[in-house]
């Protein structure tokens, strides 16, 4: 759970620069960098401690899972408002608790409760009296890549492979599925530009990623993406210091919901995978 929950930190922290930056750089070229940059440092780990044969059955399309994830998280963003992906995105909880369910999975009411809760409250916290941003169109490709973070969720938590390396496969995937943007981009960035994206690639994708992978091999994907959750409430706290940004009562009310919500469903005894 730890994992998950620093995971959400580093989330935290790297999500706004990403919106500030597509303000001048294009969605498509922002995640084709992402990829190449994250591939750039994670080659020689690939490379150390390559997948077993057995694993490129799942890596494979974790790997096209993860481009999914990244680019329609870019792509809502661009079109809307960060807070709108965020809510959109953490709906993966409320998918995987119903997938659990059809699968005849026991799941106790407060459980579930708790993920209502969650969600309500991830929805006061991040959109609270503004509403959703954006257009019906987006609307739909933000539960759409709530439905993708779900089913990446589920892979991964049969994957054995260490997190570094699957991270690693998955940006070869990336990087392969994001690279013919460069046929009609060319990257022209500002030295803050640069600083920025080194920043989001090793804060925001290597770190938090590999954690939230290595929390997958611990607890339910389920739980992980809920715990996930945390990270507007990890953004708001870090938002009181560092931009003397106060909490509104929406905010409050908003971040307390989805403690509660977690706090219910780590109640429930968690399995070690190992």
């Amino acid at each position: 759970m730890a994992a998950v929950i620093a995971a959400a930190i580093f989330w935290a922290l790297g999500g706004a620069l990403a919106g500030r930056m597509l303000a001048s750089i294009p969605a498509e070229m922002l995640i084709a960098l992402r990829f190449e940059g994250s591939l750039l440092l994670l080659l020689p780990v690939f490379l150390v401690r390559p997948p077993l044969r057995s694993e490129w059955a799942l890596l494979v399309p974790a790997g096209i899972l993860l481009t999914l994830v990244q680019g329609l998280y870019y792509l809502v963003m661009a079109r809307s408002s960060v807070a709108t992906v965020l809510f959109l995105e953490y709906l993966a909880p409320v998918i995987l608790t119903i997938y659990a369910m059809l699968r005849g999975q026991k799941i106790g009411r407060r459980a579930v409760g708790g993920v209502a809760i969650a969600v309500l409250g991830a929805y006061l916290l991040v959109i609270g009296p503004r509403g959703l941003a954006g257009s019906t169109g987006i609307f739909l490709v933000g539960l759409v890549l709530g439905g993708t973070l779900a089913i990446y969720a589920e892979l991964n938590s049969r994957i054995k492979t260490p997190p570094f390396t699957t991270l690693a496969a998955g940006t070869v995937v990336g990087t392969l599925l994001s690279s013919p943007v460069w046929f009609f981009e060319k990257p022209s960035l500002s030295t803050g530009e640069w600083v920025g994206l080194a920043y989001i690639v090793v804060f925001s994708t290597i770190i938090p990623f590999a954690l939230f992978l290595r929390g997958l091999q611990q607890i339910p994907a389920r739980l992980a993406t809920l715990l996930a959750m945390l990270e507007p409430v990890a953004g708001s706290l870090l938002a009181i210091p560092i931009a003397h940004q106060p909490l509104s009562a929406f905010g409050l009310l908003g971040g307390g919901l989805i403690l509660l919500g977690v706090w219910l469903n780590a109640l429930q005894t968690i399995p070690s995978k190992s």
